[in-house]
């Protein structure tokens, strides 16, 4: 375990090759887990072989429950969050609504930067849940810097810039 993640950052190949090697030596570290029912050598395997052990590591948070650092992965690792089913989305509300702030951010963040008309009004859509959100946390500072922000970041793309005066998106 000392040497692993050393190991899989020197071995010269392509990402695919790393990452297939370490999908290989993750599925050894959970054999070992399910014979142990100790689980500690095998998330500290998959934090140590992160990015590559991204979608194992993720899919362990997501299913143990452990939904705040799962979110927390996703950004830190800036998934393309676009392509979280609706179903993810509403476990994650039931579960904690503030979790899928971050996921907001990240989802309109990309959506904005792909600069067409369909992909603001799909951003709109959820700046008005996040607005939602921050309200009933009583948040609306933040809320009305997010979107100051926002607003500046976003000065020149006319189309976006019509969506958020069209709606009641800037005032609280």
């Amino acid at each position: 375990m000392t040497y692993i993640g050393d190991y899989v950052r020197t071995v010269p190949t392509t990402y695919q090759g790393s990452r297939n090697m370490v999908s290989m030596i993750v599925n050894l570290f959970q054999h070992y887990k399910d014979l142990t029912n100790d689980q500690t050598l095998y998330i500290e395997a998959l934090q140590t072989l992160l990015p590559y052990s991204f979608i194992e590591y993720s899919d362990f948070l997501y299913a143990s429950d452990q939904l705040k650092k799962w979110v927390e992965l996703q950004v830190l690792l800036q998934y393309d969050s676009i392509k979280y089913d609706e179903q993810t989305i509403e476990a994650l509300k039931q579960k904690d609504e503030k979790l899928v702030i971050p996921l907001y951010h990240q989802m309109i963040s990309k959506l904005i930067y792909e600069k067409k008309k369909s992909s603001y009004q799909e951003a709109y859509i959820y700046l008005q849940e996040l607005k939602r959100l921050y309200l009933q946390m009583n948040r609306s500072l933040l809320w009305e810097h997010y979107m100051e922000e926002l607003a500046i970041k976003t000065k020149k793309q006319r189309s976006f810039q019509q969506l958020l005066e069209k709606g009641d998106l800037l005032n609280v």
